[in-house]
């Protein structure tokens, strides 16, 4: 039998569970995608993340977080969500991040376990 693949934990439209990201993603929507990006890349987040982020890279940001958290592969919905929901395909991107991190977990891919990870 194969593994059933993971889902999002946050809604797109759930940016309020987290007012703090909810705000910030309003004002400063450079600066949750990079930090949201650096966190997946498991890096500190640099000026310069912020200075070359575009809504492009929340594309990107989220075909990894599929493909670390285990998450069904949906390149066509990701664009699209992207294209039309950017600040809350941001929130919901920097809140899912947080929270699996927060939590330890990671995927190793096709077959595998969700796994905790050890520091």
């Amino acid at each position: 039998s194969s593994k059933e693949m993971e889902s999002f934990e946050y809604g797109l439209c759930d940016c309020t569970r987290n007012w703090e990201t909810c705000v910030l993603t309003y004002f400063v929507p450079c600066y949750i995608g990079a930090r949201t990006k650096a966190m997946l890349d498991e890096r500190e987040c640099h000026c310069c993340d912020g200075l070359v982020w575009g809504i492009n890279t929340e594309y990107f940001t989220r075909q990894q977080m599929r493909r670390k958290y285990g998450i069904t592969p949906d390149p066509v919905d990701d664009c699209c969500i992207v294209a039309w929901c950017s600040l809350c395909a941001i929130c919901q991107n920097a809140n899912e991040v947080e929270a699996r991190e927060r939590a330890g977990t990671t995927h190793l891919g096709p077959g595998a376990h969700l796994i905790s990870k050890v520091n």
